[in-house]
């Protein structure tokens, strides 16, 4: 059934070029989006947004974050 999720991508720079296998991080974005679209009420939104990393010993990584406005997962 059609919920009516509005999904918005965004990247805050162009992300460094990495080696990865393509087919796998694929995958592993649309585990994510499937999980997130599961459990959200209709007409929710959600943000998939990437960057590069710049501080740390992640420095140079790909980050993915997944943010919605639905309610707050149960932590029971």
């Amino acid at each position: 059934a059609e919920k009516g999720i509005e999904l918005h991508a965004e990247a805050q720079e162009a992300p460094a070029a990495f080696a990865t296998d393509d087919s796998r991080l694929r995958l592993m974005i649309q585990w994510l989006l499937q999980g997130e679209l599961h459990r959200l009420p209709a007409g929710s939104s959600v943000t998939l947004s990437v960057k590069t990393t710049s501080d740390g010993a992640d420095a140079g990584s790909l980050q993915l974050n997944l943010t919605d406005d639905g309610p707050p997962l149960s932590t029971s």
